[in-house]
């Protein structure tokens, strides 16, 4: 660079800023945390039975089945659905806030308690993650 010349560094020095002014940014699909998927899953009778809700950054649609989730989203968190040995479970760790005009992701910890039936006792800390 010690042979550059003062006029060439003044039009090196242009070039670099008119092209970075004339950069384009575009937004995240669904990046604003406004648009998000509901699933309303009903968990196994052997423990409680409850329908539970989960939530997912992505189209705007409710969900009244227990099937994975298979929505267009680039974004993808930790709230799930597990089916095993016939048994549904669910965890739900990343909800919508409503924040000032709109919305945001709120993500917690929980500590998890699952007996089924009184014989299998599983105890887990869930985070709640957007990835």
């Amino acid at each position: 660079m010690r042979n550059i010349s003062k006029y060439a560094m003044l039009l090196l020095v242009m070039a670099t800023a008119i092209s970075a002014n004339s950069q384009t940014y575009k937004n995240v699909q669904y990046g604003n945390f406004e648009s998000w998927t509901v699933r309303d899953i009903e968990e196994s009778l052997v423990i409680g039975g409850n329908t539970r809700r989960i939530y997912a950054i992505g189209p705007r649609d409710t969900i009244r089945e227990n099937k994975a989730l298979n929505i267009k989203s680039i974004w993808a968190s930790s709230n799930t659905y597990a089916k095993v040995a016939g048994i549904s479970k669910t965890s739900n760790t990343v909800y919508p806030e409503r924040r000032g005009n709109g919305y945001c992701a709120k993500l917690t910890t929980e500590y998890a308690e699952c007996k089924v039936i009184g014989i299998i006792n599983i105890k887990v800390l869930v985070s709640g993650s957007i990835y």
